[in-house]
């Protein structure tokens, strides 16, 4: 599940992954984000202030190993990102911001 804000300038905006229930076998599909400008490349950071992300580790997608990375509005909001195996009743939080 992803559910978040956009800014109405769509400059910045945050994001939550969450899964309720999990197995390692199992692939998330990619974490698409509606609203943002398309037409804008945007920084994308996890907010890690409440404690690191809860994950099956061996299952991170490599743009998790970044601090940030940057990517375009379109295809954020079309392809998406593809988002890790998290343990039960986690949720992983990200901060984009327009660059």
């Amino acid at each position: 599940l992803v559910h978040g804000v956009v800014s109405g300038d769509h400059r910045q905006a945050v994001f939550a992954y969450v899964q309720l229930s999990t197995s390692a076998s199992m692939v998330p599909v990619p974490a698409r984000f509606p609203g943002l400008d398309p037409d804008v490349d945007y920084e994308i950071r996890i907010v890690e202030d409440l404690g690191p992300v809860r994950d099956h580790s061996r299952a991170r997608p490599p743009w998790m190993s970044e601090p940030t990375i940057t990517a375009a509005g379109a295809a954020l909001g079309l392809q998406g990102l593809p988002m890790p195996i998290l343990l039960p009743e986690a949720a992983l939080l990200l901060e984009l911001t327009a660059v």
